[in-house]
């Protein structure tokens, strides 16, 4: 999982990057937002698809103006054709 600190989650970059050889159907990513003493308030999915293989994506994360720290991770990868379903912890 990846974390940000900054002064509010505004404007948080991350990239994609689809290092396979087959497209994805489906990419999931959590966003977990926390406020300045490391309480969670608040938590996003984001759901991209038909990555195709070799493919970079760079995104935006939603913004949260009150949220001090923003950590995401890719909790679902899938690529039907290819029988291909991964959940992540």
């Amino acid at each position: 999982m990846s974390a940000h600190s900054l002064e509010n989650a505004v404007g948080v970059k991350y990239k994609v990057q689809n290092i396979s050889n087959v497209q994805l159907d489906l990419v999931m990513i959590d966003f977990q937002y926390f406020n300045v003493n490391g309480k969670y308030e608040k938590g996003e999915t984001v759901y991209l698809r038909n990555i195709v293989a070799g493919e970079t994506l760079n995104l935006q994360a939603p913004d949260n103006s009150k949220a001090a720290k923003v950590k995401y991770k890719v909790s679902m990868i899938s690529s039907e054709q290819n029988g291909l379903y991964v959940i992540a912890e």
